[in-house]
Parts: C-alpha cells; sequence; structure tokens
C-alpha cells in the first residue's frame, strides 16, 4: 500500500470517532495544530542533513540578517582611505571594533541581496568552505584580484556544538533521536495497514493459509511479527479483529507530533545561530573579528587564513561574507502578507522545500498561508519570487497555468516520471484563488514551492 492510498484510507476514519478521542484523552502528547508564532526562516542553508534518515537531510542556515522588522538606517560609508569602524554605545565597555584597512580594499561576496552563498560547501586545509570564498582564495593566488583582505562570515557546522544545543529542554540530538522512533513508528503504521489483514489470523497464515489463498512461510511470520513486536501488534489486533480505526487513530497523532517536531527545528536552529556568535568570535579573538547583526565577521589575509591557529577548526564553516550583512542595509522588494480569506487548498498536495531539499508539509489550509508569509518574508533577502512545480498526471498546457501570471514557465521533469511544469511568479502576482483551483485539479498529484526554507528533515 502506497503512501498515497495509505493517507487516502486514514481519511476515511469517522471524524466523530476522532473528535471524542482527542477530547477525552486528558494527556494527549500534543496538538494537531498550525504553529501560528511569528518566526524568520533561517537564512543559512541546511545545517547538513538532520542527520541520517533524518539525520541525513539537510538543514537550512541562512542566518545572515537581523531579525529586525524594520529596514536599519543606510550607514554611511565612503571610498575613501579612512577605514570604518563600528560604533560603540556611550554606556559600552566594548572596545570599539576598527577594519584592519579601508571597507573598499576588503573582498567581499556581491550579492546585494545580502545573503552568503551556502548551499554547497568544499574542503580546504582542514576547513569548510563555501565556493565564494574558495574562488575569492583561487583569484589572489591567480593575481587576478590585487585586494589581499578577505571577509569571511562564521558559523558552526554540524558537530558536537550543535548536538548538545538544549532547546525547549532537550539537546538537539535528544530532539533527533525523538524525531527518529517517530518515523520509524510511522513506517510501521504503513506496513501494519498493508498486513494486519493477514496477520490477524495468526499461525493459520503460515499452516492452513488463508481463504484467499494466501500462506506465508513460517520464517517469513516470524520476521515481520518480530519487526512488530508482540505489544505493538496487540494494539490494534485483538482476538483477530484488525481495530483499523485504532491504527488510523494513532497513526494521524503520530504525524502531528512528527509535524510539531519538524517545525520546532526551525525555531530550534535559529536560536542556536543567535546564541553562537558572542562564543566563535571568542575563539577567533586573536584576529580581526567582531560580532555585527548576530554575524561574526573576520577580516584576515589569505596568507593568514591559510595558517590559522584555531582549534577544533573542523567545526566551523566559513564563507565570504557580503557587505551589506556587515552595513545591515539591504534593499529588499515590497512582499505582501497573503490573510487566510482564501480557503479550499488541497494542502495535501502541497510540499514547501528549500533548493538543498529540506521540506515541511502544511497541516492544514491555513498553514499554506502561513508558510507563503514566511517563505516570502525570508526569500525577500535574495529575490522576489517563487518556483511553483506542479508535477502531473495526463495533459496540461501553459494555458492551464495562466492566471497564476507567472513571468516564466516551462516543463520539466525533475521530480520523476511525471511530467512537471514550473511555474515561477513574483511575490506580488501571486494569485491565491488560481493557485487553489490548480491545487485541486485532479490532474495535479503534486505541487513543491521552492524557496530558502528551513532546517527540517525530509
Amino acid at each position: 500500500m502506497n503512501e498515497k492510498i495509505f493517507h487516502r484510507a486514514m481519511s476515511y476514519v469517522d471524524d466523530d470517532i476522532v473528535e471524542n478521542f482527542l477530547e477525552n484523552k486528558s494527556k494527549r502528547e500534543m496538538k494537531v495544530l498550525p504553529l501560528r508564532k511569528s518566526r524568520i526562516f533561517l537564512k543559512w542553508g541546511a545545517v547538513a542533513a538532520v542527520f541520517c534518515l533524518v539525520c541525513a537531510t539537510s538543514v537550512v542556515m541562512l542566518l545572515n540578517f537581523p531579525n529586525n522588522s524594520t529596514t536599519p538606517t543606510v550607514p554611511a560609508t565612503s571610498s575613501s582611505t579612512v577605514a570604518s569602524s563600528d560604533t560603540a554605545t556611550p554606556n559600552s565597555t566594548e572596545p570599539t571594533f576598527t577594519l584592519p584597512v579601508p571597507i573598499d580594499e576588503i573582498i567581499w561576496y556581491e550579492n546585494k541581496g545580502g545573503a552568503s552563498s551556502d548551499s554547497a560547501w568544499m574542503e580546504w586545509n582542514g576547513m569548510k568552505l563555501s565556493y565564494d570564498l574558495e574562488n575569492a582564495i583561487y583569484r589572489i593566488e591567480k593575481g587576478y584580484e590585487s585586494k589581499q583582505y578577505l571577509a569571511i562570515q562564521i558559523r558552526y557546522g554540524e558537530g558536537e556544538q550543535l548536538d548538545r544545543y538544549v532547546y525547549e529542554g532537550k539537546g538537539y540530538a535528544e530532539h533527533q533521536e525523538e524525531l527518529k522512533a517517530w518515523n520509524q513508528l510511522k513506517s510501521k503504521y504503513y506496513s501494519l495497514a498493508n498486513e494486519a489483514d493477514k496477520l490477524k489470523y495468526g499461525e493459520l497464515l503460515y499452516t492452513e493459509g488463508l481463504p484467499d489463498g494466501t500462506k506465508w512461510t513460517k520464517e517469513h511470520y516470524d520476521e515481520r511479527v518480530a519487526y512488530y513486536g508482540e505489544e505493538f501488534l496487540s494494539e490494534f489486533i485483538v482476538d483477530g479483529v484488525y481495530l483499523v480505526q485504532k491504527l488510523g487513530l494513532a497513526f494521524r497523532e503520530n504525524e502531528a507530533r512528527i509535524e510539531k517536531k519538524e517545525k520546532m527545528f526551525i525555531d530550534l536552529i535559529q536560536s542556536f545561530h543567535k546564541d553562537s556568535p558572542p562564543e566563535i568570535a571568542e575563539a577567533f579573538s586573536q584576529y580581526a573579528v567582531t560580532v555585527k547583526n548576530d554575524i561574526v565577521f573576520l577580516f584576515i589575509t589569505l596568507s593568514d587564513f591559510k595558517t590559522i591557529n584555531i582549534e577544533n577548526k573542523e567545526d566551523y564553516v566559513f564563507a565570504l561574507a557580503t557587505r551589506a550583512a556587515y552595513d545591515g542595509y539591504i534593499e529588499t522588494p515590497d512582499v505582501p502578507v497573503f490573510d487566510d480569506s482564501v480557503t479550499g487548498f488541497a494542502y495535501e498536495k502541497i510540499k514547501f522545500a528549500s533548493f538543498s531539499g529540506n521540506w515541511v508539509s502544511p497541516i492544514d489550509e491555513i498553514d499554506v498561508i502561513f508558510l507563503l508569509n514566511e517563505m516570502m518574508d525570508e526569500w525577500k533577502w535574495n529575490g522576489d519570487y517563487f518556483d511553483f512545480c506542479f508535477e502531473y498526471d495526463g495533459k496540461l498546457t501553459e494555458d492551464d497555468f495562466s492566471n497564476m501570471q507567472y513571468f516564466k514557465i516551462y516543463q520539466d521533469n525533475y521530480l520523476g516520471d511525471l511530467p512537471e511544469m514550473v511555474v515561477r511568479v513574483k511575490f506580488k502576482d501571486i494569485n491565491l484563488e488560481a493557485f487553489k483551483e490548480l491545487s485541486n485539479r485532479e490532474e495535479i498529484t503534486r505541487i513543491i514551492i521552492y524557496g530558502p526554507l528551513i532546517a527540517v528533515p525530509d
């Protein structure tokens, strides 16, 4: 039984049973509710793939900007030879940081949006570097670049610092283990939904066989029972009766807590990267380093960077920093904020995904709007559009997507065997009614909205 069929079967569970069950269970582990808390999606790409199974999923780490609700004032920067510096507050005991050379003599990552490029990394001298930083190093070594100082943005990568980071009373690694266990339980539910009608016969399944002719070997029967465990099976098969509605309820509760845990990782990773800069700056204190806008900036020559003397260099990730992030000013497009007035989305078909492959599914119609708003607010630092990718089974043409008000559209076969129509739409042109209608088209089987997204597992 594939995932689509199983979800459909679970939807047949009587809603009255579900409501009574949820109302009477006084100590539920969680509620099936969308997270409405405002959060900023992380600006640093994937924290290395939420570690296999879930551990092997990428995490999005896009913490390049302050979480201010207003755009900071543009600082006065000039191209003169006077070095720029951070201004200390009158009562501050912190020393004023001064750049080692004038700001225009430093190599920055050129991106008007302000985000460092961090979608891929390479190993260099025992350190993890962004490709843009490696390219800057190459230009210096080849004599194509006369400037000698690099502006480098530092953060923690995957490792002990993240694993032991405590959030909501548990370390990151503990949260990962919980999520891994719940996903394993999800696999058991899927399997049992396919096998319970046979396993309910017990030993008859391998001794005499079933009325429909099905007969297992004893070895296969023992292997499947061992996989589920007697205690697990006894919850859903009682006296030869398969309790399909109870399995449906258990499945839906498990799905809800998985969704909640996945979304919690957004806040966890954001909190981790907001808390860690002072500790990172302390580790690099012997060099020209400062923290601005919750980002650690290192200014260093290539020769010094090659011989940098830091413990546990492998714990850090180094990217070429942007001047916009350092100045604290980024020109961003106007971003609409959608309300909940449009309803009726086929939200089960929809996934919100980062370009590195991480995804999160909306848990209801309102969550579709919530995630759209959050992704637009994040992605404005790098662009002003989304790619809506519609996978379909049947025949569709570009005319079927005309109401989406796209500025680019093309067919692709990226997702698999079924064709896919990629529709690129500016934030300001998103038509929720058109999107809703397309989501309910029978021919359209899946919709993936690509943006920077978050640190959540597949």
